[in-house]
């Protein structure tokens, strides 16, 4: 259970198994956090660091882990709803700003039109309802 500051809201994040492998349980105590989380400052100028190393020319801040995650979210087929819980938001229109959709999403969804091989049988189903 997370205490959300900006709008008081107390929200419960599942951890999958991935993710559970990856943290110490038996280092955690009652209460503790699962990662030390830096203010924004310190966080974004490693982050700032890492990608310098990488050689990644791109600005990326702490901030887009949030949109990363909405847009994987609804990728994934989750709910506005839920990713708006996840985030902690408390009007869904903010989460549909942050889950844009990734280009591979929108091409993959309009090759499905190209999966009609037999366009003569395509006619003739919209044809009954003319």
């Amino acid at each position: 259970m997370i205490n959300r500051k900006k709008t008081e809201t107390a929200v419960m994040v599942p951890v999958n198994e991935d993710a559970a492998k990856l943290i110490p349980w038996n280092l955690l105590y009652d209460g503790q956090k699962v990662f030390r989380v830096f203010t924004d400052q310190p966080t974004n100028r490693y982050l700032k660091e890492l990608m310098k190393l990488s050689d990644i020319n791109k600005r990326i801040s702490f901030h887009c882990g949030r949109h990363t995650f909405a847009t994987l979210c609804k990728t994934r087929g989750i709910n506005y709803d839920i990713i708006a819980r996840y985030l902690g938001h408390t009007d869904k229109k903010t989460t549909q700003i942050y889950a844009k959709y990734e280009t591979e999403l929108l091409l993959s969804e309009m090759e499905k039109w190209e999966k009609i091989n037999d366009y003569s049988s395509s006619f003739s189903a919209l044809s009954f309802l003319l």
